[in-house]
């Protein structure tokens, strides 16, 4: 995160949405409850700067938006936030492919 800010600052702030992201996770669930404007509120961060900030973030990979309708989901990579066991690492990586990136599809749907 340091290395692709701009500025420490830059990074620093980042890292604070990320922990507001987290905290805001659907149970079980890799997407956050909260939209970007929420997050605005929440961090009484303005548009622009949190724009700054969630680019960055999806970046370094921490982060995806997902459109979803008119709203963009937030969602957490499992590299920006695993709090689990590091050896059932890639079965997370693995319901995160098919709960988010393909829109919850078993392959029997595909």
């Amino acid at each position: 995160l340091f290395e692709a800010a701009k500025t420490a600052g830059q990074a620093k702030e980042a890292m604070s949405i990320l922990w507001i992201i987290c905290r805001y996770l659907s149970w079980q669930s890799y997407e956050c409850t909260k939209t970007a404007a929420d997050l605005c509120d929440l961090t009484r961060t303005d548009k622009a700067q949190m724009a700054r900030s969630l680019n960055l973030l999806e970046e370094i990979g921490a982060i995806r938006r997902v459109k979803r309708g008119r709203n963009k989901i937030i969602t957490v990579t499992p590299e920006g936030a695993f709090r689990g066991n590091i050896n059932t690492h890639g079965q997370a990586v693995e319901r995160y492919r098919l709960d988010v990136i393909e829109g919850g599809k078993s392959d029997n749907e595909k």
